[in-house]
């Protein structure tokens, strides 16, 4: 064996020091862990790890978290730090078990002797840290209370360290990159030209901006590329050299456009003029407004038309321009807002109608700025932006408050060109020669093109009431103002550039991150731990007498041999004893270890040497005093069962846990809060189990010497020091010479098990992308579908139906589906979550429900050329007679349905016609006359009115194609999945859309009925407007674009269809791409009609069930890490089961055997230490006084058979038997037993009565001391 004092195994003739006087002068005796090269390493260790958090920190820091993918950082990240803390804590449970054994010791070892408390009696290794804690700063023992205090923070970096990572699966990763502004902002000549006219094209290229602002109002679209509301960014990209990441944004400081508008009330006052004979109930109202606004005198004076509230209740707004009377030259936009009241009637006298009006007076505003971008790099999409308030600077666009207005009115629009001027300006100042067209849109009865856009989705009880809510009103008029504008200036006001700009690419990953919190408090402890080791080290080390180790009971044996006798003689009573009875036998005593011999010697009491031996009677006599034995708290019943049922509940926990894990695809949302609780309780929780784990290991150490003895044996268990190292009884499972026990292998693989448990821990929760589902009550909203006859009597939608199946169709308009609409299917809305469960409802989520939807079904078929006749039409005119073709379908399919002739007017390459007998059907044809462009000269081979054959004539004849349509709706039901869509403004604030239908399930349609409705008051089928204008397409040109651009006219859509769709406009000169065209543009055309007349139907919402499907970073439980730990805790459970099995409940000691009086009293008296101390070279032959049996018993003293005493001893004569017992009052079977049953229930210790009894023996020691 290996020397004590070395820490490793001793040999027997090695174990036991020499006290030759020659030997008797020897260095002090310091445990292994204490010693300078011990402590110093570990202090620099700690010192290192600090460090290499605070690097590992910068590289997070620099890289933007750890890639989630990248195991060979990941793991490291996640483990080692939970490794070290664990390592440095098995070392320093080690170090605190040395400093513990040692500081009574040191006490004895001071230049002044020492009270018993605070030396003999002073047992801080058996007792529970917290009380040792408190007791060692009462004491001052500095280095005690610094290492149980290192000891308890050491618990706590195990929750930080566990918690030190956490996953963040859309961790913002941003990179500098070189980009490249591909666009700048230019406004001369942009907007107006020189002359003053406006520059936007007129064909329906113009219209983007205009489809911009109804889709970011009615379709619930994102903001286009490079603008959000009313502001507009310069636009970039990555340079020619720089990679992107797939969905990556960039971000940049460029400059930004903003458009504002500042409109003010005006106070209107109306009156009543004549009725309209042209309009037959319409009555002129006059609107008149004279006041001062902002410096500005204004009289405004407009005429309107106004229908009566039974006739027409909806309000007509109009723009207009008026301006300043004090200063001419300073324009200003009106906006007016007007409605009939509900109590207004037919005019049936001149003073029977009743109007509610509202005004607005706005002067526009634009300035520019910088502002930081965040833009989606493939789209331009804005994702996030940020003005800089200081760089506000105004921005002078050089076009008139005139242009504006028509900017505003959308001068594309072809409805109104016959009594516009022809590209539109210049514009003058003089308010007499500015153009009001108010009066035709009165004469129409009509809003302007800006306030069909203002009322688009709105229902008409809040466009009522808009116009007595002046704020609100004012709110949206600048709003739309804003957003047209800064749309026309988004398209046209651009110039290309190739400036290059600094920035960065920006996207979202799964990253590995570290808690800012758990770094500090690590950083913290492991310098807090390599401070305290350095003055463990040097200032602080608890320095002593000894020259060994004192750990095992021969040592002690030793030290008594080497004290004086009356030490010996003042412990040999109280083996007996309880801690305190002890404590009041020692009281006043004090205590010096001595340097030359390593004994203790005693000073304040005196012991009389001779004192006469008791008899038996009076030696062994019961006595109702004789305490009932000490028994730990570790082995009390309670505290096992409490122990137990502790692991089972944590197993059984950890099992239920999984099981939720695994069926709700998660534990919960990945809140910061429930971050935080699943990476530090589940951690707390396992640190406390492993205290009470190694209280039991160091109760099974201080016993299982004295629960050996008890069955005396040549096992040696005198020389075995079970403290000595936390692991010792493992290294000692293959070795023959010591038989340790199972309880300490048991406790030993219990601590060597938790480690690795809290190691495993550190991976037990993780973040992941889960998909669940939950069944909620929606507000269902199924008035279109199903009582879709209360939209019959609707104003005609057809306009602005028309344009949405046009800009649906472009893709650079970026529209996307109105919402509502997929494919030929018109759904009912979802207006609300009615009981959303205690679930947030975020974008993203998806709501499925059968829904009641209308199914639009166009059936077209083609007319091919030769089902068409061309017949000769002669006329007079100027100096000769002309001939034209007039073109006929002959087809059974078209011959009661497209009746009417096809005159064609020579100059015209294409001509096409548009003719609907019923809105049920629907007749097209477009002819290409291709070079026969000039009047037929040969006269003489046809007749007026003869079909002209091939040959005929001495030019090519024109070909035709064609198609009849016929149209049906249903009422049917099917299975759609809604979700919601966001916008994105300034400082990132998210508006979140309404539910619209993204995906829908063809098989689950149920067809319910067909739609068929007889409108009385038109008398057709359905309402004019339900199929497309029937307007012609003339085209003298090469063009198949019509050149009037207007989305009303059927052929432009079938132009957008062939352009886009079909990627060849030539394909609608092929019979079946023309019908291909028809019959898709026919039925986009039906279906935002019908989406259109959506807020005129009538209906109360209704609940229905739904499910929604949430994705969510929810906190989930690893199933391997579970098992492991499962399995490592059914472990220990089963090593903690097996020590409560080996060790009786009652108890087998008296007292607390880890003081140095308790251990002085079971060996004092002995004939071990009197034959040690008669033949001092006896302690170091390995064959003679250690190979004798030992035992915990009574014994007879001095050979008698008359006097015992009960303690350790070695010899065979030991009567097995416990101290409450002496062997004369035992019959001989009795004595046979180890315990009695009596001893079964025993009370328990507390400490609380030792440390109150310490302090009165202290006061009562002091005050002897005094008066000697």
């Amino acid at each position: 064996m290996a020397d004590l004092g070395k820490g490793k195994e001793p040999a027997t003739h090695q174990f036991l020091v020499d006290d030759s006087p020659s030997k008797r002068r020897q260095h002090e005796w310091v445990p292994s862990l204490l010693q300078k090269k011990a402590l110093l390493p570990l202090a620099i260790c700690c010192f290192v790890f600090a460090a290499i958090l605070q690097v590992l920190d910068a590289i997070v820091s620099r890289n933007q978290g750890i890639p989630l993918d990248d195991n060979a950082y990941v793991i490291p990240m996640r483990y080692l730090p939970t490794l070290c803390l664990v390592a440095i804590g098995l070392i320093w449970k080690s170090v605190l078990g040395d400093i513990k054994r040692i500081m009574p010791w040191s006490a004895m070892s001071a230049d002044d002797e020492a009270t018993a408390e605070n030396s003999v009696l002073l047992n801080y290794v058996g007792k529970v840290e917290v009380l040792s804690l408190f007791e060692s700063f009462k004491r001052k023992h500095w280095a005690l209370s610094l290492s149980l205090s290192v000891g308890f923070l050491l618990g706590v970096s195990v929750t930080a360290a566990n918690s030190l990572t956490y996953s963040e699966l859309s961790a913002e990763i941003s990179h500098d990159a070189t980009l490249r502004k591909t666009t700048g902002f230019e406004f001369h000549g942009t907007l107006v030209t020189p002359n003053g006219s406006l520059t936007i094209a007129s064909d329906h290229v113009g219209n983007q901006p205009y489809g911009a602002v109804s889709a970011q109002r009615v379709v619930g679209g994102p903001y286009t590329s490079w603008t959000s509301g009313k502001y507009v960014f310069e636009s970039f990209q990555l340079a020619d050299d720089q990679d992107s990441v797939e969905g990556a944004d960039l971000d940049a400081e460029v400059s930004s456009f903003a458009a504002s508008f500042d409109c003010k009330e005006l106070d209107y006052s109306w009156t009543l003029g004549s009725p309209d004979s042209t309009m037959e109930t319409a009555r002129q109202v006059s609107f008149v407004a004279n006041q001062t606004i902002d410096d500005c005198v204004l009289s405004v004076y407009q005429e309107r038309d106004i229908l009566p509230n039974s006739t027409d209740p909806s309000p007509r707004g109009w723009l207009n321009i008026t301006s300043c009377l004090n200063e001419p030259k300073d324009m200003r936009i009106l906006a007016t807002l007007a409605s009939p009241l509900e109590n207004s009637t037919a005019p049936v006298s001149n003073n029977t109608l009743d109007i509610s009006v509202s005004g607005m007076v706005c002067s526009p505003v634009f300035t520019m700025q910088q502002a930081r971008v965040r833009a989606s790099a493939r789209t331009g999409e804005i994702k996030n932006f940020e003005i800089l308030p200081e760089t506000l600077v105004a921005a002078d666009i050089e076009t008139p408050v005139e242009a504006i207005w028509q900017y505003l009115s959308n001068p594309t629009t072809a409805n109104m060109d016959w009594w516009r001027a022809r590209r539109w300006g210049p514009f003058d100042n003089q308010t007499e020669k500015i153009f009001n067209l108010t009066q035709m849109y009165a004469y129409w009865q009509l809003s302007d093109d800006f306030f069909e856009a203002f009322f688009q989705g709105v229902d008409q009880d809040k466009q009522r009431d808009l116009v007595d809510q002046p704020a609100e009103f004012k709110s949206e008029l600048e709003s739309l103002a804003s957003n047209t504008i800064a749309q026309v200036v988004n398209f046209i006001g651009r110039s290309n550039s190739s400036e290059e700009l600094g920035g960065g690419t920006v996207w979202n990953g799964p990253r590995l991150l570290l808690r800012d919190a758990s770094l500090r408090v690590l950083q913290a402890i492991f310098i807090f731990i390599g401070l305290t080791g350095i003055l463990l080290a040097t200032l602080l080390r608890p320095r002593s007498d000894l020259h060994r180790d004192p750990g095992s009971l021969a040592q002690t044996a030793i030290i008594i041999s080497a004290s004086h006798d009356s030490t010996e003689e003042a412990f040999s009573s109280l083996s007996r004893s309880s801690n305190m009875s002890m404590a009041n036998s020692l009281q006043g005593t004090r205590f010096k270890l001595h340097p030359e011999t390593s004994g203790v010697s005693l000073a304040g009491q005196q012991f009389e040497s001779d004192r006469p031996t008791q008899s038996i009677a009076e030696e062994i006599r019961p006595s109702k005093k004789l305490n009932k034995g000490w028994k730990p708290l570790a082995f009390r019943l309670d505290v096992r069962s409490t122990l137990i049922f502790a692991f089972v509940t944590t197993m059984v926990t950890l099992g239920i846990l999984q099981s939720i894990s695994q069926t709700h695809s998660g534990l919960c949302r990945n809140t910061d809060t429930a971050a935080r609780i699943y990476s530090f309780v589940p951690t707390l929780i396992l640190v406390l189990l492993s205290y009470a784990c190694s209280g039991v290991d160091g109760t099974v150490r201080s016993m299982n010497a004295y629960k050996s003895l008890s069955n005396p044996s040549k096992k040696q268990p005198l020389l075995l020091n079970y403290r000595e190292y936390n692991f010792w009884a493992l290294e000692k499972l293959t070795s023959k010479r010591h038989n340790l026990g199972f309880a300490v292998v048991a406790s030993s693989i219990a601590l060597v098990l938790f480690p690795v448990i809290k190691i495993i821990a550190a991976g037990l929760y993780e973040t992941t992308v889960t998909t669940y589902q939950r069944d909620i009550v929606v507000n269902l909203d199924a008035s279109l579908p199903e009582n879709w006859e209360s939209t019959l009597t609707a104003d005609d939608p057809s306009e602005t139906g028309s344009r949405f199946a046009e800009w649906a169709r472009i893709p650079m308009f970026n529209l996307g589906e109105r919402p509502g609409i997929l494919g030929n299917l018109v759904f009912s809305n979802i207006s609300g979550v009615v009981d959303e469960l205690g679930y947030e409802i975020v974008p993203g989520d998806t709501i499925e429900l059968p829904v009641p939807a209308v199914l639009v079904d166009v059936n077209c078929t083609a007319l091919s050329n030769d089902m068409f006749i061309f017949r000769a039409v002669t006329t007079s005119g100027f100096d000769d007679d002309f001939m034209y073709y007039r073109i006929e379908c002959i087809s059974p399919l078209c011959e009661d349905f497209l009746t009417r002739h096809y005159d064609a007017f020579g100059g015209y390459r294409f001509l096409g016609r548009v003719y609907s007998p019923t809105t049920a059907q629907f007749g097209i044809a477009l002819s290409d006359f291709g070079s026969s462009y000039e009047s037929i000269t040969n006269l003489t081979l046809v007749e007026d009115g003869d079909i002209i054959q091939p040959g005929d004539v001495d030019i090519a004849l024109p070909t035709t194609r064609g198609a009849i349509c016929s149209r049906e709706m249903h009422l049917v039901e099917v299975n759609a999945t809604f979700t919601q869509k966001t916008q994105r403004g300034l400082d990132d604030a998210v508006t979140v859309l309404p539910w619209s239908p993204s995906h829908f399930d063809r098989e689950s349609l149920v067809f319910k009925k067909k739609l068929e409705y007889v409108d009385d008051r038109i008398g057709s089928l359905l309402p004019i407007w339900y199929s497309p204008n029937s307007q012609s397409f003339l085209n003298s040109n090469d063009s198949l674009w019509p050149s009037e651009t207007t989305s009303l006219n059927f052929f432009e859509l079938l132009a957008t269809y062939a352009e886009y769709e079909a990627k060849n406009i030539s394909s609608l000169l092929d019979t079946d791409g023309f019908a291909r065209a028809t019959t898709e543009m026919f039925t986009a055309y039906t279906v935002q009609l019908l989406t259109e007349l959506r807020p005129a139907a009538v209906g109360t919402p209704r609940n229905a069930n739904a499910t929604i499907a949430m994705q969510r970073e929810r906190i989930s439980q690893d199933l391997t890490s579970t098992i492991v730990v499962e399995v490592l805790l059914a472990s220990v459970l089963c090593c903690l089961a097996w020590i409560a099995l080996r060790f009786p409940r009652s108890a087998i000691l008296p007292k607390d055997p880890d003081s140095i009086a308790a251990r002085f009293s079971l060996l004092a008296g002995s004939r071990l230490v009197q034959r040690l101390r008669e033949d001092p070279s006896a302690r170091q032959r390995e064959d003679g006084i250690w190979s004798e049996k030992s035992g915990l018993g009574w014994w007879p003293t001095s050979g008698s058979e008359r006097t015992w005493r009960w303690g350790i001893d070695i010899g065979d004569d030991m009567v097995k038997q416990d101290w409450k017992h002496p062997p004369a009052e035992a019959s001989v079977g009795e004595t046979a037993q180890s315990t009695s049953e009596e001893a079964l229930d025993v009370a328990a210790f507390e400490n609380a009565g030792i440390a109150q009894t310490s302090s009165l023996l202290a006061a009562d020691s002091r005050a002897a001391y005094r008066q000697a």
